[in-house]
Parts: structure tokens; sequence; C-alpha cells
């Protein structure tokens, strides 16, 4: 921690430093464990029963169990600043919901081209055709100079200039 100038981010090198290291809470008396889960998996219990658990744990501590019989998501319970929080993890959707909301994947977070369409409805079409300028030309928008000598770029025939 002393040498810190000699990383590429020190402040974040040192919150990661500082974060509670993961400590899975074991149930080693289960025989219908899900094949993706491991011995952190507690089958179903309630919220209470999970946090009882973790409440003698250090924070970093967690166990994932089934919050029901009638769904099939799967919860990670996860204590963190001495509190548990719960996260409901859905397989089938690639969703992972917290207690205080929907949590997007990342995908999602993108804007699409339904979100904001940029094309622009023209009253009537344009033919355009390739266009050699004479003399030096800039670009209207940005002022930086055109190159070249020849087909230069586009320009609607139906106007004249």
């Amino acid at each position: 921690m002393e040498n810190l100038k000699n990383i590429w981010k020190p402040e974040l090198y040192r919150i990661q430093m500082e974060a509670p290291k993961p400590k899975r809470v074991v149930c080693d008396n289960l025989e219908d464990r899900p094949e993706f889960y491991g011995r952190e998996y507690h089958g179903v219990m309630s919220h209470k029963e999970a946090t009882a658990i973790l409440e003698n744990e250090p924070n970093g501590a967690f166990l994932i169990r089934k919050g029901s019989q009638n769904n099939d998501f799967y919860t990670l319970t996860l204590k963190t600043s001495n509190n548990s929080s719960p996260i409901i993890i859905n397989t089938e959707s690639k969703v992972i919901t917290e207690t205080d909301g929907l949590k997007k994947p990342p995908f999602d977070l993108t804007p699409s081209i339904e979100d904001n369409p940029l094309v622009m409805k023209y009253s009537k079409s344009h033919t355009f055709k390739v266009h050699t300028f004479k003399g030096l030309n800039w670009c209207e928008l940005c002022a930086n100079f055109l190159w070249g000598f020849t087909a230069q770029g586009v320009k609607c025939e139906e106007y004249p200039n």
C-alpha cells in the first residue's frame, strides 16, 4: 500500500484492497443441489433464515438459496457493511434483480435506433450524383479542407448550386 505511485489507478487499487474478501458459507447436508452451484447452495430458505446464518459471519460472506418452491429464481445473499442484501438471480432471462429495483443487462443500457431514430423524413426524394468541385473547398459543417481533385463528394442533382 505504501508504493501506490507506480500503480495505474491508485485509488481504485486501494478500494479493491480494502474490499472484504468473499467467503462462502458452506452447506454440506443437502442432497438435491443444482449441478451449477457448489456447497454454497442452501436449498429453500427465507430471507430471515439467510440473514440469521450470515449474522455471525464477516463482511463478504455469501450463500445461495432458493426463495420458495414456486419460482425458478435463486437468491444470492451477501453480507456487506454488516447488512445482508439479497440479489435475485434469474437464470432464464440473464437479468439480475436487487431488492431496490431491476438491474438491466449491459446490452439493454446501450441506446438503440428504435429509442432515438435519426432518420430524417424528406418531403420528396433526392437524387445524388458524384460531384467534382472547382477551386479549393471547405466543409460547411466542420470547416476542414476537402482533399482530392476529382469525385470529391455528392451533390443533389435537383438544386443548381
